[in-house]
């Protein structure tokens, strides 16, 4: 018999539905749960709101987010020679940003800091802005780069062709996580 010739009814909802509308359960009748999906995902949410008003939930889930993060990205060991290729690839898809990196590779820049170049025009290769780390991934997050013009746009469009736009668009994000 086929999962959807086989008929089940939900303990939540009552409905009656086949097999294939029931996650898979071992311990269950039919390797299948009690609830259907639809219901199951409303129990998740509803857990998820009831859990969000809980500090110590919601510190103890980001932990597990970090650790998680950790184990399955940053803890792996990436092939060296894979890396160097991703980033040959990289540099050739933007010249302009290799460039501009090897003509402010001696500015000053304090440790967990990152000077970061508003634009990739030659005449702004060493004006530079410095930010944490962290500041610095941030802004990124927030723009988008146009390789035609070799600056950043916001992420509404607008492009920050100066460096005071550039700064006063890096202090509206301040309150963005």
């Amino acid at each position: 018999m086929k999962l959807n010739q086989i008929f089940r009814i939900c303990g939540n909802c009552g409905e009656e539905k086949t097999l294939n509308m029931f996650y898979r359960k071992k311990k269950c009748r039919y390797n299948r749960d009690f609830f259907c999906k639809t219901c199951r995902a409303k129990m998740a949410k509803s857990r998820y709101a009831k859990n969000k008003q809980n500090k110590n939930w919601v510190e103890s889930e980001r932990a597990r987010a970090r650790k998680k993060y950790w184990r399955l990205y940053v803890g792996k060991k990436i092939d060296p020679q894979m890396a160097k290729k991703i980033k040959l690839n990289y540099f050739k898809k933007y010249p302009e940003k290799k460039l501009a990196e090897y003509k402010s590779q001696n500015m000053p820049c304090g440790v967990g800091y990152n000077n970061h170049h508003w634009s990739y025009n030659k005449e702004h290769y060493k004006d530079v802005i410095n930010l944490s780390i962290l500041e610095h991934r941030k802004l990124h997050r927030y723009m988008i780069y146009d390789q035609e013009r070799m600056m950043y746009r916001t992420v509404d469009g607008v492009l920050l062709d100066t460096k005071d736009l550039h700064l006063k668009y890096y202090e509206s994000l301040k309150d963005k996580p």
